[in-house]
């Protein structure tokens, strides 16, 4: 398997748990793409979707003020959140605030007690 088809393999793997997990939680569609992963020495996405993304409990949100309509997600609480529980909170976020446009979840923030999710397009 060359470099290519390893890196497809991975994120088809990352892509699949996501989504899985996105309809588990009773959201029907799926608009984002999980991008907020390290990759190894051959430039394959390390799978980090169950470690542990930050520690303590913290409110997750996620705003967009130049794209969609400028409301502000707010998730409500969550207590050491895993990469996939943020990926189904990003997920629900690009439809609240209806930013079709940034949907590559890439990382987050931590202010004041908040998870600032934020997303690339």
């Amino acid at each position: 398997m060359d470099n290519m088809q390893e890196w497809q393999a991975a994120t088809n793997v990352i892509g699949e748990a996501v989504e899985e997990a996105i309809k588990a939680s009773g959201q029907e569609d799926v608009y984002v793409i999980y991008s907020a992963y390290d990759i190894d020495d051959n430039d394959i996405p390390i799978n980090n979707l169950n470690e542990v993304a930050a520690e303590g409990t913290f409110r997750v949100k996620r705003r967009e003020p130049y794209f969609g309509n400028g409301k502000v997600y707010d998730g409500g609480e969550v207590t050491n959140p895993t990469w996939l529980e943020l990926a189904v909170h990003n997920n629900a976020s690009i439809l609240h605030t209806q930013d079709g446009h940034h949907v590559f979840f890439e990382g987050f923030n931590i202010k004041d007690g908040v998870i600032w999710m934020y997303n690339g397009s």
